[in-house]
């Protein structure tokens, strides 16, 4: 199936602040399933979040969020289309927030030039996505450009709640995060308890099925952009 910017749709998840509730985000991650897994598609879909930026319905006061791996940020081809983006926000008048995610691609200066020139010359916000499930390349993200986001994976946050040591490492990710003045987001808030365990470690903000309904009976997987 050849894809259009037409035809991409996008799911959009709140990003909450855990103290009140107020909601300062929007992630937008791909509504098509199968994802796809081709580069001239996800280059498609790109396309289509700089056409859907001046229409979109997100309130003006809150960030729009997308992801972007550590090949798509170095490759030549995706390298003007972030741009566009970011120029395209910044016309109307949107905050703009690139989650760097986990990538088994061989580790690139160029990712860490694109993103630092969005910020110089877009304000685009820097935000680490997948901590504490990628290992080191999570640490080698968070060491190359001072992010103004830690997205603490999930499934990882969810282990915390029964195991002590992951629970240990929850925490000194927590503290790196608020000692440097960086926002830090939980995945995977689905219901009370996971609310409470959040707000106690000292995250935040969170994102998840407590403010937004499941869009299957089981997790889907994670969108890749």
């Amino acid at each position: 199936m050849t894809l259009s910017p037409s035809s991409i749709a996008f799911r959009r998840e709140p990003i909450v602040r855990l103290r009140d509730g107020a909601i300062l985000g929007e992630e937008w991650l791909l509504d098509h399933r199968p994802l796809p897994d081709r580069k001239k598609d996800w280059l498609v879909v790109v396309m289509a979040m700089v056409e859907k930026v001046p229409v979109a319905k997100t309130p003006d006061d809150r960030f729009i969020s997308v992801n972007a791996d550590t090949g798509q940020l170095s490759c030549s081809h995706f390298q003007p289309l972030w741009v566009a983006l970011a120029r395209r926000c910044r016309e109307t008048h949107r905050r703009l927030v690139i989650e760097w995610t986990e990538s088994a691609k061989v580790i690139s200066r160029d990712a860490v030039n694109l993103l630092a020139c969005l910020r110089e010359d877009f304000g685009v916000e820097i935000a680490i996505d997948d901590v504490g499930s990628a290992g080191l390349d999570s640490l080698w993200r968070i060491t190359q450009i001072r992010p103004d986001w830690i997205k603490v994976d999930g499934n990882f946050f969810h282990r915390a709640l029964t195991d002590p040591l992951t629970l240990d490492g929850l925490r000194r990710i927590v503290d790196m995060a608020n000692e440097n003045r960086m926002g830090c987001i939980v995945e995977w808030i689905e219901k009370a308890e996971h609310l409470d365990a959040a707000r106690e470690y000292g995250v935040g903000y969170g994102q998840g099925f407590w403010w937004t309904k499941p869009i299957a009976q089981k997790r889907t997987p994670r969108n890749v952009l």
